[in-house]
């Protein structure tokens, strides 16, 4: 005879599942949250050093504004708002993003100078000579007058006059 599957008692003391007073700054489990210190009367998240330390390091690695603003706990809206208000905030958020492109390009480097051809290509086409030698687009500048010559066209024949 099999044996009835029997109920599981669950403790009344156990605290049911309730939100942290910590806002987590990045999807990283291994990185440090901010406390409800961190927070203003209205519950708003602080624009404090630790946070705008998570939103660099979080372009830095290649976040979009939506995530960066996600990994820190805020609307993509504040972190806008803030870049508008801090100038300073700006400009490392964009020296930031820059970092990322100058990792592409010495890894775009490597792969050119060991010998991947497509990459070659691509490299001298965008970082190539001054002279634009390698682009595929060649831009003329023509200085001067330009005139217009009319009446020298040529006549059909028989349509002489």
């Amino acid at each position: 005879m099999k044996k009835a599957p029997t109920k599981k008692k669950v403790s009344k003391s156990k605290k049911k599942n309730r939100p942290s007073s910590k806002i987590r700054l990045s999807l990283d489990p291994m990185d440090e949250s901010i406390n409800a210190e961190d927070l203003d009367f209205t519950g708003k998240v602080k624009k404090t050093p630790t946070l705008i330390k998570k939103l660099i390091e979080a372009f830095k690695q290649g976040a979009t504004y939506k995530l960066a603003a996600q990994a820190c706990g805020i609307r993509k809206g504040t972190l806008y708002r803030w870049r508008l208000e801090d100038p300073k905030l700006d400009l490392m958020i964009e020296n930031a993003k820059c970092s990322r492109v100058r990792v592409v390009e010495d890894a775009l480097f490597r792969n050119a100078s060991g010998g991947n051809t497509d990459a070659q290509k691509f490299f001298l086409k965008n970082k190539g000579a001054k002279k634009n030698d390698w682009k595929d687009k060649q831009e003329h500048q023509h200085t001067g007058d330009v005139s217009v010559l009319m009446g020298h066209r040529k006549r059909r024949k028989g349509n002489e006059e």
